[in-house]
Parts: structure tokens; C-alpha cells; sequence
């Protein structure tokens, strides 16, 4: 596990100086509340101290915080030349450049961050796949994969890949009209069935971990589906609950947003993005951090 400082915490800080109150961070960011906090949390953990004032509106920083703040505004600062420059020199960056991402996050990240990608780095001969996690990561050991987009946790292990955080978005529970307000419990989702994906896909283990393998029958059956587009279907027409990270539930109409999402009562409903390579391939570290950049610049920030 990464315990270092990472670029997400200090870019959510200063969002939350710049718009004074974590809701409207948090909006700003587009991500939930509970996520932002916890990122603050851990940034605030690593420095050995509180940052900011939580009771005062709008928030104001400790002692700690303002010491720290003009250095955690001269890192942002490097980190958006670095991409400045690389966005200028993409005319060198070349090669063939080989990426999966996993079925729950490629439908709602890879089209416009591969898009930005081509159109920054013209001379780069791209391969895109969508797979499994465990695919994922058996390609990448195997070399036949250059970098992964994927989610924590996982119960495979990383052991011989590095990886990286770009962000942390909250799972929520899909559920029928008005079948709950505000948040699920537990003992809610333990009367309910739950609709999961199939075997291989990491949100099924994480949903599994949070709910409980008892709970994913409905009656007689037992419905796993490929896509989060089918579950939350089945939910519209039986009933029962599936759960959908915080990118799926971004295409949603507010309506539904509203009316048939909310938030989980369970302590670990959040996954985090990773972006995830071979170490082995030095000379692939370039496009690696080039991938990186049109991730996140399209979306995760």
C-alpha cells in the first residue's frame, strides 16, 4: 500500500481552501463529500496534524495548515509545468503504447482521456482493451500489457507492479423509486436482494465484502450480470439493490440521481482508481506518465 503524500490529497486540499466548505469542494471536484474528507484525512494523517478548522465557515486553516500551504502550492505548481511541458514535447514521445482498463471504469474514463491522448500524442500507436482485473494484471506480469486502469481494493496481489492513486470515488446502492432516503443500512441490503457482476470483476468482490454472499439470491435466482447497465435495469423491474461506483452514477439523469441512488452506511464504500504498470519496462515510463496526465486531466480532477 502507497503511504507517501500523494498529488490527489494535495489537489483536493486546495480545493477545499479555494471554495471554503467540503460540500462545495467536493462539487467542484465532482466526487462525494465522504470521499474528499477522507483524502483530507489521510493528507492530514501524513502531515501529523489537523490542516484546517472544521467548525468554522468557511473553513480556516491551523498553524500546521498554513505552514504547509505555500509548499503544497509550489508542488501543484511543478507537477502542472511538468504537464506543460509534456503536452509541448508529445511531438517526442512515440511508441507502441498497450492499455486495458477494467469493464467498470472504461466505458466512463477511456473515451475522452483516449481522445485527449491521440490528439496530444499524435506519434504514439495506441492499443486499447477493456478486461477483467485478474486479465488485467496477468497481462501486465506477462508484459503483453504496458499500463492498466483499474480499481482497489483487489484480492489479487500488485506484488512486482507499481501503481498509483489518481483518485477515490464512493460506491453507492442503486435501488427502486423511493425504496430509500438518503442512505442504505445494513440491515436494509440484508433484506433486499443484491444483484452483483460476475466472477473476475473486482466491484463484485467489493460488494460481496460489503453485503454479504448470502444476500445475492432473489428467490429462486441468482442474476450476475456483466455490466452495470444490466443490474441496474434488473432493479428497475424486480426490485433489490445493486451498487455503482460514483462514474456510473455521474451519467445518470439528476432525476434518477436523486430518487433511486443513495449513499452506503458501510465504513469501506469507496474504491480507489489506480493507474498500474511493469516496472520492468523503463522506457515505457514516458507514455506511462503521459496516460497519466490524460486521465486525469479529462477527468479525475
Amino acid at each position: 500500500m502507497n503511504h507517501a503524500i500523494t498529488r490527489v490529497q494535495i489537489d483536493y486540499f486546495l480545493a477545499l481552501i479555494r471554495h471554503g466548505q467540503f460540500a462545495f469542494a467536493a462539487h467542484a471536484l465532482h466526487i462525494s463529500q465522504p470521499a474528499l474528507t477522507m483524502q483530507i484525512q489521510k493528507l492530514e494523517e501524513h502531515c501529523g496534524g489537523a490542516l484546517v478548522y472544521r467548525k468554522r465557515k468557511p473553513l480556516q486553516l491551523t498553524a500546521l495548515g498554513e505552514r504547509l500551504l505555500p509548499h503544497f502550492k509550489s508542488i501543484q505548481n511543478s507537477f502542472g509545468e511538468l504537464e506543460n511541458l509534456l503536452s509541448h514535447v508529445g511531438v517526442e514521445i512515440a511508441g507502441h503504447f498497450r492499455v486495458a482498463a477494467i469493464p467498470t471504469i472504461a466505458p466512463y474514463v477511456l473515451p475522452k482521456s483516449i481522445s485527449a491522448y491521440v490528439a496530444n500524442f499524435p506519434n504514439v500507436t495506441l492499443e486499447v482493451e477493456e478486461m477483467p482485473t485478474h486479465h488485467l494484471l496477468e497481462a501486465l506480469h506477462e508484459e503483453r500489457l504496458d499500463a492498466g486502469i483499474m480499481a482497489l481494493p483487489v484480492k489479487e496481489s500488485l506484488k512486482g507492479l507499481a501503481f498509483e492513486v489518481l483518485w477515490t470515488e464512493s460506491l453507492w446502492a442503486y435501488h427502486p423509486v423511493g425504496a430509500s432516503q438518503g442512505m442504505v443500512t445494513e440491515d436494509q441490503w440484508s433484506q433486499w436482494p443484491v444483484y452483483v457482476l460476475t466472477q473476475g470483476h473486482c466491484l463484485r468482490d467489493h460488494v460481496v465484502g460489503l453485503c454479504g454472499q448470502q444476500d445475492l439470491a432473489d428467490g429462486g435466482m441468482n442474476f450476475q450480470a456483466g455490466n452495470l447497465d444490466t443490474l441496474m435495469r434488473l432493479v428497475n423491474e424486480r426490485g433489490g439493490m445493486t451498487v455503482i461506483p460514483d462514474m456510473a452514477r455521474n451519467y445518470l439523469p439528476s432525476e434518477v440521481k436523486l430518487n433511486q441512488t443513495s449513499s452506503l452506511s458501510a465504513p469501506h464504500a469507496f474504491r480507489e482508481i489506480v493507474l498500474v504498470w511493469n516496472p520492468k519496462i523503463p522506457y515505457k515510463k514516458s507514455l506511462i506518465n503521459s496516460l497519466k496526465s490524460s486521465v486525469l486531466g479529462t477527468y479525475g480532477e
